[in-house]
């Protein structure tokens, strides 16, 4: 089991993440295990295009801490998914890195009277003979201050799955690609058989202290007079 922080920062719609001086340590433990990226801003985009795809169905009304919530259950089949599955390594002892696009689905809890999503769940279509028989995620949404104003943004996501037992390898360069930290836990490595050779792998990861980075300017003309205030 490990603890890292790390600086995510949203550029262009894409997640970039700043290790800093816990780089060296992260790298070594990532480089093994279940590696999840997108949950700070573009898996909520990728879901709800795709799911406008797939199937998307009310469920059920939740209590929430605020009032009511309204269920919604989607599936997106592999043929129309946007959702890839990453895991290092398979089989037990190699340098392959499993990469497969695959269908997924889920549920989509939202505030019943403006709309905003407050949880996504996603649970990947996959099963034996495949190296992963299961890889879940679920995503939280929270009222967030930043620069005065309140936003709704990811507050917690926990990322679930069982997969091949592996060896330690180094990663590195890959861990650094992904900007991921993980732990693993082996089950009952010393059984022959093929659901004890299984490990859960578990990601549990809490987003705060958010800023926002922005920069103002003013442009004066020849014959602006000049502002009493630099």
């Amino acid at each position: 089991m490990a603890k890292f922080s790390a600086t995510v920062l949203y550029r262009d719609h894409k997640e970039v993440v700043d290790w800093g001086e816990a780089k060296s340590d992260a790298t070594d433990e990532v480089a093994l295990g279940l590696l999840t990226t997108g949950e700070f801003g573009p898996i909520l985009h990728m879901v709800l295009a795709d799911a406008g795809q797939g199937k998307l169905t009310w469920t059920h009304w939740e209590q929430g801490a605020a009032g009511p919530e309204a269920v919604y259950r989607y599936s997106v089949p592999k043929g129309k998914s946007h959702y890839q599955i990453q895991f290092c390594c398979i089989p037990a002892g190699s340098t392959q890195v499993y990469k497969e696009y695959t269908g997924y689905h889920g549920e989509i809890t939202l505030d019943a009277i403006n709309g905003t999503i407050h949880r996504l769940t996603l649970q990947a279509d996959v099963k034996p003979p495949d190296p992963m028989t299961k890889a879940n995620l679920m995503v939280e949404y929270g009222p967030v201050e930043i620069g005065g104003k309140t936003y709704i943004c990811p507050v917690r996501s926990v990322a679930f799955a069982l997969a091949q037992q592996q060896t330690r390898s180094q990663y590195s360069s890959m861990a650094e690609e992904n900007g991921f930290a993980g732990l693993h836990e082996s089950v009952n490595e010393a059984s022959p058989t093929p659901e004890s050779r299984l490990q859960t792998l578990l990601i549990d990861v809490t987003f705060e202290k958010y800023h926002m980075f922005r920069s103002e300017s003013r442009i004066l003309v020849d014959d602006a007079p000049e502002p009493k205030e630099k």
